[in-house]
């Protein structure tokens, strides 16, 4: 090869490298971006995660609490009693 053709080759070589390096500098800054939205989503999702599993605490509980004490549910929120029974409320 004389030197011409070196030079050339060497000059190409150098623009593919940095045509190169640029791209994945490009993909690289793309990457943090979305890491970073994904992680923002992220965070909401767990907030949101959490708000439902309070949720389901609650509703359990109170589940629980009707399951065990139906009669005493039923005189506190309807004012069910049973058969002659007299009802007194406040004012």
């Amino acid at each position: 090869m004389n030197e011409q053709k070196l030079r050339m080759l060497i000059n190409v070589g150098t623009v593919v490298a940095t045509l190169v390096l640029v791209a994945l500098i490009i993909g690289l800054i793309f990457q943090f971006v979305n890491r970073g939205i994904l992680q923002s989503n992220q965070n909401k999702l767990q907030a949101e995660l959490d708000n439902l599993n309070k949720q389901v605490e609650y509703y359990e509980n109170q589940n629980n609490y009707i399951s065990e004490n139906i009669e005493d549910y039923a005189r506190e929120n309807y004012g069910y009693g049973k058969n002659g029974e007299k009802k007194y409320t406040y004012e």
